[in-house]
């Protein structure tokens, strides 16, 4: 009785994998990660039009991939994705069909649905209060090491939701070295210059490199995609 249950538990993390093979939901938010970074890296200037105006298309882009994130997303599997492999449910959609599940099936069902959900939502939690701890503390501790043990702190997180959401090793490892860089690289009196404040700055470039760090995972993603999965001829004829 209890082998059933866990092929069919199986089998819905599987399809919640899924969700993410084709990489365009690490590729979008390291746009938007990227986006964010370089509005605050490069503020615009008074009367420098050009500058202004490309500062204006990337908050822009930001605040839609934040706000729209879905829908656009959506937009870009239905012309990439569900083509080639067909429709997947998105993991909040799923989720919420699971809640709905756990009245109408038997005990043990409840329970091992129960205890995964519970699992999900811990992870969620300690990746989002990894995240809030490591940019207040990018934002109020003056320390030269804060982004080597932020980054590391936010690659424990990231290594938490590693099978859920296809987070490749690309970023586990890359967030630490990119911590060490900045580390070593950026100080205080790098800011003197600008007249810049550091602390934010700091964040920023953080923010600069793990947004790379996701659009790489993404482009990888989605070429590998591409390539075992070409688009069918049959709806074309």
């Amino acid at each position: 009785m209890s082998i059933m249950p866990a092929r069919i538990l199986d089998a819905k993390q599987r399809a919640r994998q899924y969700w993410f093979v084709d990489g365009l939901t690490h590729l979008l938010l390291g746009v938007a990660l990227l986006s964010m970074s370089i509005c605050i890296l490069i503020p615009p200037r008074p009367r420098a039009f050009g500058q202004l105006a490309l500062w204006a298309v990337l908050l822009g882009l930001f605040m839609a991939l934040m706000l729209r994130q879905r829908p656009i997303l959506e937009w870009f599997k239905a012309r990439i994705t569900y083509p080639r492999t067909g429709y997947v449910q998105p993991p909040d959609d799923a989720m919420s069909a699971d809640m709905v599940e756990l009245g109408l099936e038997g005990a043990h069902g409840r329970r091992a649905d129960a205890e995964r959900l519970a699992a999900d939502q811990r992870k969620r939690v300690l990746a989002g209060a990894f995240a809030a701890v490591g940019s207040c503390a990018m934002l109020f501790i003056g320390s030269r090491w804060v982004p080597l043990v932020m980054s590391t702190m936010f690659a424990s997180a990231m290594s938490v939701l590693r099978r859920r959401e296809r987070i490749s090793w690309i970023v586990i490892l890359g967030l630490p070295a990119l911590g060490v860089f900045l580390s070593i690289s950026i100080g205080p009196s790098d800011w003197h210059s600008t007249g810049a404040a550091y602390p934010p700055y700091r964040l920023a470039w953080l923010m600069a490199g793990w947004g790379a760090l996701f659009m790489l995972q993404g482009a990888i993603a989605l070429t590998r995609y591409l390539l075992q999965n070409p688009e069918s001829k049959v709806d074309a004829s």
